[in-house]
């Protein structure tokens, strides 16, 4: 096992779901523990770093792995179904290395020069207005949820740039672990606890020019050519990408709360004395969710590929895809969240103790509707427009 999990070199999808069979137990056994926490144990952060899920969207360039999209969306399917926290650590800060691979040279080598397997967190919300310094500008300010931040060593924030008729623009900018803390108080929650999505907070701190970017230029791989990054999984889109790795979470998540709720049935007896294996509605029902929950992980995989396969032979994704892979994404979680909670229904009065994996799923697959890239209407909307031919706002929903 030792040796499967220190190869680090032309690594492929299967091989990185091999790993995280081969820490199938590790990653079980630490969910209530993170639950505990409010973050991930280390020990599951170092099963992450095994696993190399982090490095499946990071360019070559920098010791990545530059994955199919698709394989990327099983990988964290699959922890995230072993273990809620560290799966959605997996999609959130597994997505960042893709943008990282269009940064600067100068900032990628900050980054990643010394240690490839460094981490970045996010998260995205605008932190505050830029300061004009000597260099590049100061900030300062509050931003909530940092998925897994306190395991990371930089970090991507927004912030807001003023323009000179005095209007702002957005701007992502890039900050260096020395620059922030995390106020532990912050992540009081009733699901996803072990994500440990904790305030990101910035006293004051200075932002030099190159750590500075349009997020626009990642639209369709703008930046990444001008690095020399020019591999199909560059020309998808930023927000394509980002919310295909926050609906592949979400995914997994519902996956492992329909798998509690089957081991609970196995030992399970209601007060009628009647075992849950002997009665044909709760059967009818598990089996209706699982049903719903494999339809949801079908659509992901289909268009993890169909991104790909776009981008390769078109050079980018039509707005009607970009629009129609939201639409399919944001569904397939609703209706899995909802399965999810169907199946609940019917787990019994044990499944109420808050230690109860089954409670655990529930809470967690109902928190994953709660990110932006889950809110379904916005995105319905655009879909709508797109397809009737109507004019659409980009800037109405996160797509």
């Amino acid at each position: 096992m030792s040796e499967l999990l220190e190869r680090s070199e032309n690594v492929t999808g299967a091989e990185v779901l091999d790993r995280i069979d081969a820490l199938r137990e590790s990653l079980t056994g630490a969910a209530a523990e993170a639950d505990q926490l409010g973050r991930l144990p280390d020990r599951t952060v170092a099963d992450l770093h095994r696993i190399g899920v982090i490095k499946m969207l990071q360019s070559k360039q920098y010791g990545g792995y530059e994955s199919h999209p698709a394989e990327f969306s099983a990988a964290v399917m699959k922890i995230a179904g072993l273990n809620s926290g560290a799966g959605w650590v997996a999609g959130v800060v597994g997505v960042h290395p893709w943008e990282a691979s269009g940064f600067t040279r100068q900032l990628q080598e900050e980054i990643w020069g010394l240690d490839p397997d460094t981490w970045i967190s996010s998260p995205y919300a605008p932190l505050g207005v830029l300061e004009p310094a000597d260099g590049g500008y100061r900030i300062k300010g509050r931003i909530p949820f940092s998925s897994g931040g306190e395991a990371c060593e930089w970090a991507i924030t927004g912030a807001l740039l003023r323009t000179a008729d005095g209007a702002t623009e957005l701007r992502h900018i890039v900050l260096p672990r020395d620059d922030y803390w995390f106020d532990q108080e912050s992540w009081n929650v009733i699901g996803l606890r072990g994500t440990g999505s904790k305030d990101l907070v910035v006293d004051d701190a200075f932002v030099p020019f190159h750590r500075v970017y349009d997020p626009l230029d990642f639209d369709h791989g703008q930046n990444f050519a001008t690095v020399g990054n020019d591999a199909p999984l560059y020309r998808i889109p930023f927000p394509t990408i980002f919310s295909y790795a926050i609906n592949s979470a979400s995914q997994g998540i519902a996956e492992g709360a329909v798998a509690a709720v089957m081991t609970n049935a196995l030992q399970r007896i209601d007060a009628r004395g009647t075992r849950t294996l002997e009665d044909p509605y709760q059967m009818a029902v598990i089996a209706e969710c699982a049903a719903e929950v494999r339809a949801g992980r079908a659509v992901l995989l289909a268009d993890g590929h169909r991104m790909y396969d776009e981008v390769v032979r078109d050079g980018r994704l039509s707005l009607a895809s970009r629009a129609e892979i939201r639409a399919n994404g944001v569904r397939a979680i609703r209706r899995s969240a909802d399965a999810v909670e169907k199946a609940f229904n019917y787990a019994g009065a044990r499944s109420l103790q808050l230690a109860s994996p089954v409670s655990r799923g529930l809470r967690d697959a109902k928190a994953t509707l709660a990110h932006i890239c889950n809110t379904q209407h916005p995105i319905y909307q655009i879909w709508a427009r797109v397809n009737l031919g109507l004019e659409h706002d980009l800037g109405m929903a996160f797509w």
